[in-house]
């Protein structure tokens, strides 16, 4: 009976493909950390990190050839548009205002790092949107351009800050396996103040 089952055993583990000896296998380690300046005066920062220098959307792991137009990957990234007080240790009201945000372009490129491959890129599609405020009639773009997107908004005199988000859509990914960014072409995400509203 015991050699019975180590024959079952031996049989089952030759079935289900044991392990090779020696097999390896390794992966990059990858750290990061962003080092930023105090903002002062008006200011663009992440919803979450308070991050000043940049908008980071994060579409993390994508398996090569799974996105279609009917299903791509979607990420979103809230921001926050404050006034910063002298020296960073408060917010001020941003005041009863008339704000327009907007991006200088609506698509971006990404490329596979280090490589030279011209089908080594993914495209996305980017769309803004606003989170609070009052939608108002649109001025002009503060990020500049034609081929942008934005919005204008009317804020209150004791609000503190006006919400936003920015959609990252990506829907296809045929390029070799690697690790891409738009680092060579970024969009600008940029605020304006256009009148105020009323006084204080």
């Amino acid at each position: 009976m015991k050699k019975i089952i180590l024959g079952v055993l031996a049989l089952s583990a030759v079935s289900f493909g044991a392990a090779a000896v020696n097999e390896t296998a390794s992966v990059p380690v990858t750290v990061k950390a962003v080092v930023t300046e105090m903002p002062s005066g008006l200011a663009i920062v992440d919803e979450v990190t308070g991050q000043v220098d940049q908008v980071v959307i994060d579409h993390g792991t994508i398996k090569k050839g799974t996105l279609t137009p009917d299903s791509p990957s979607i990420q979103t990234k809230g921001f926050r548009v404050v006034r910063v007080t002298q020296g960073g240790a408060a917010l001020e009201p941003l005041g009863a205002t008339k704000l327009s945000v907007g991006l200088s372009t609506t698509t971006t490129t990404l490329k596979k790092i280090g490589s030279v491959i011209p089908a080594d890129v993914l495209a996305s599609n980017l769309e803004i949107y606003h989170k609070t405020g009052t939608p108002t009639a649109p001025t002009v773009n503060p990020a500049g351009g034609t081929a942008g997107k934005f919005y204008t908004v009317t804020t209150n005199t004791t609000d503190l800050e006006h919400r936003g988000e920015i959609k990252s859509i990506i829907s296809a990914a045929a390029g070799s396996a690697g690790v891409y960014d738009n680092m060579a072409s970024r969009p600008t995400l940029a605020v304006k103040i256009d009148a105020i509203t009323q006084t204080n």
